[in-house]
């Protein structure tokens, strides 16, 4: 998953980390740091975004877990996690398209009409003079 790192979820992974305490900010490089700081927003924040939590985890991930067996109950959790917001998305896109689907259909009911067909003069002229000769 990509995510756009927007100045709330610089905001956002500021105030988490930074309420974590100087160990933690201090195994985070200096430039990702100075990033983070350089484009916070300034404004109190209310929620937690996902994208933030996914930058926490990946900083996490990267620079604050130290153990092997750690990183790779991280990796679990976050597949995990990758999966159920897939299924989400499935449903919830399929359930629009549902939609979509069964107002198009109503459209196109709608839309359909019975007509008469009506041969021309010639053609029944033709058509009959094909019936005796093939009697």
């Amino acid at each position: 998953m990509n995510i756009k790192i927007t100045k709330d979820i610089c905001q956002e992974t500021y105030e988490i980390v930074n309420s974590l305490g100087d160990d933690y900010i201090k195994k985070i490089p200096s430039p990702i740091w100075n990033y983070i700081i350089k484009n916070k927003s300034g404004t109190e924040i209310k929620e937690i975004s996902r994208e933030a939590l996914i930058l926490i985890g990946c900083l996490h991930y990267k620079y604050l877990t130290d153990s092997k067996e750690e990183k790779r109950n991280l990796m679990e959790i976050f597949k995990l996690n990758e999966n159920e917001y897939q299924i989400e998305l499935q449903e919830k896109y399929a359930n629009e398209l549902l939609k979509k689907d069964s107002i198009i259909n109503k459209n196109v009911e709608k839309n359909v009409e019975i007509v008469e067909y009506k041969e021309n003069y010639f053609k029944r002229l033709v058509n009959f003079i094909k019936k005796i000769f093939n009697k």
